[in-house]
């Protein structure tokens, strides 16, 4: 005869688990909860979000945004280089 297993009474079920596991990951970097405080006063333009920084660290943001840049470019020669074979 099989058990069947049950959760404790105040255990979260699994949807619930992973969307607040995805929810903490938002929290989980100090630049992303300033990003998210600089947006939750409300639309905001690209200077005012940019001011928050991304790391926190100047000398690092530029090279990240550069790195972003290229990452999608990048990604676009390939769509392109794709669809020019089909």
């Amino acid at each position: 005869m099989k058990t069947r297993r049950t959760r404790p009474p105040n255990a979260l079920d699994e949807r619930t688990a992973v969307q607040l596991v995805e929810l903490f990951d938002v929290f989980s970097d100090p630049s992303r909860v300033r990003l998210i405080s600089v947006l939750a006063a409300g639309e905001q333009n690209v200077g005012a979000v940019a001011a928050a920084g991304l790391t926190g660290w100047l000398w690092l943001d530029p090279i990240i945004a550069i790195a972003v840049a290229i990452n999608i470019l990048w990604s676009a020669y390939r769509l392109l280089r794709v669809r020019r074979r089909v």
